[in-house]
C-alpha cells in the first residue's frame, strides 16, 4: 500500500525524488492535485476494504482435512527449525607474514546495530567470518566459514570444513586463502546472515570517496552559479523585450499621427483646388458680361484681384500644410497656368457672346428683309 502511495506521489511531482522546488505554477496545481489523489486513495481504500472482507468471509469456511494437516505440519516444522540451530558469529582478520602465510590477529564481534569495523591502521587486509551453528539444547555444534564467492554477491556461501580441523588447518586451505588473498573482502553479518556493517580494506577508497565527494560539491556550487547568471541574463532579455515593446508602442503613435497629418493635408488641398474651380468659374462669368458691356471692366479688375488674393492664399495654405516655402520657379509655372486658363476663359466667352449675338441678330435681319 505504501508502495502504491509513493508512485501516487511520485506521479503528482513528476520525479522519484519527494524534495522539489515549489513554482508559482506548482503551487496553483497543487489543491486541484491533492483532491484527485485523496479521490483516488479514498477509492483504493475502499477496493481494499471490500478484499479484506472477502478474505475474511474465506477464512470463516471450513478448510479441507488435507489442508488443515499441511498447515499443521508446516507449523511444527518452522518451530522445529527455530528450536534446532542457534548461530553466533564471529570475525577474524589476518595478516600476511613475510613468508606469504596467513596469521590470525584477534577476534571481531559484530557491533550492535550494525557499523563499519577498522583495525588500529584503519583497515583490514584480509578478513573471514566464522560461524557457530549449535542446537538450542548445546548437545551438537558446528562451525562455518562464511565467504563471499564474488565482490559483487550479497550473500554469504558457507563453507563447512571437517571438526578435526584446526584454525591453521583451515588457513591452509587453498580455497579460503585463494579467496582472501584474491580481495573478495566479507562484511560482518549477525547470526541471521544479514549484513550490519562494512569494512573497509583499504584506506584508499575512503580518501577516493572523500575526493569524489569534494568534487561534487564544487561541481554543486559550480552549477548554482551558472544558474544564478542564466538568471541575470534572462532578467536583462526580459528588460530589453520591455523596452522594445515600448519603443514599438510609440513608433505606432508616431505613424498614427503622421497619417492623420497626411490625411488632414489632402483634404486641405482639395478644399482649395474646389474653391480655384469655383473662383475660375465666377471669373469666366465676370468676363463673358464684359464683354456686353465695358461698364463690367470694374469687375473684371475685381476679379482679376480676387483671383491674384485667392492664389496667394492658396500658396500660403499650401506652403503651411507642407510646412516649407514652394520655391518661386515652381510657383511662377504654377501661376503661368493660371492665366493661361484664364486666358482661355476670356477668349471662349467672347467666342460665345458673338455666337449668340449672331443667333439673335439672324432673326431680325431676316424679318427686316
Amino acid at each position: 500500500m505504501f508502495e502504491g502511495i509513493k508512485k501516487k506521489i511520485g506521479k503528482i511531482f513528476g520525479k522519484k525524488e519527494y524534495t522539489i522546488r515549489l513554482t508559482p505554477e506548482l503551487w496553483e496545481q497543487i489543491p486541484r492535485l491533492t483532491q484527485q489523489q485523496i479521490a483516488e486513495l479514498l477509492a483504493e481504500n475502499r477496493e481494499l476494504k471490500q478484499q479484506i472482507e472477502k478474505l475474511k468471509q474465506e477464512i470463516k469456511k471450513e478448510k479441507p482435512e488435507d489442508i488443515k494437516v499441511l498447515e499443521t505440519a508446516l507449523t511444527k516444522k518452522k518451530q522445529l527449525e527455530g528450536e534446532k540451530l542457534r548461530r553466533r558469529v564471529v570475525w577474524v582478520p589476518f595478516a600476511e607474514t613475510p613468508e606469504k602465510t596467513l596469521v590470525p590477529l584477534n577476534v571481531v564481534y559484530v557491533p550492535y546495530g550494525g557499523g563499519v569495523i577498522v583495525g588500529k591502521s584503519g583497515k583490514y587486509k584480509y578478513l573471514a567470518g566464522f560461524e557457530q551453528e549449535e542446537d538450542e539444547r548445546g548437545l551438537t555444534s558446528s562451525v562455518n566459514i562464511l565467504l563471499k564467492t564474488h565482490p559483487k554477491a550479497k550473500k554469504f556461501a558457507r563453507v563447512s570444513p571437517k571438526t578435526s580441523l584446526s584454525l591453521a588447518d583451515i588457513l591452509n586451505q587453498p580455497y579460503f586463502v585463494k579467496t582472501l588473498l584474491s580481495g573478495v573482502y566479507n562484511s560482518p553479518v549477525n547470526e541471521k546472515g544479514e549484513v550490519v556493517g562494512e569494512v573497509y580494506s583499504v584506506q584508499s577508497e575512503v580518501s577516493n570517496l572523500n575526493v569524489q565527494i569534494e568534487y561534487l560539491k564544487q561541481e554543486i556550487a559550480r552549477l548554482e552559479e551558472e544558474n544564478e547568471r542564466l538568471r541575470g541574463e534572462n532578467y536583462s532579455i526580459n528588460k530589453k523585450y520591455q523596452d522594445l515593446l515600448v519603443e514599438n508602442q510609440r513608433l505606432k503613435t508616431e505613424l498614427s499621427l503622421a497619417n492623420y497629418r497626411a490625411d488632414t493635408s489632402q483634404a486641405l488641398m482639395l478644399d482649395q483646388t474646389q474653391k480655384v474651380k469655383d473662383l475660375l468659374r465666377d471669373v469666366a462669368t465676370i468676363h463673358s458680361s464684359a464683354l456686353e458691356s465695358m461698364v463690367n471692366l470694374n469687375l473684371v479688375e475685381r476679379a482679376n484681384w480676387t483671383l491674384s488674393e485667392g492664389l496667394k492664399k492658396m500658396r500660403e495654405m499650401i506652403e503651411q500644410a507642407y510646412g516649407k516655402p514652394i520655391d518661386e520657379a515652381v510657383w511662377e509655372r504654377v501661376r503661368s497656368e493660371f492665366r493661361g486658363v484664364f486666358s482661355d476663359v476670356l477668349t471662349a466667352a467672347t467666342k460665345l457672346k458673338e455666337g449668340a449675338k449672331t443667333e439673335i441678330e439672324k432673326p431680325k435681319e431676316e424679318a427686316k428683309k
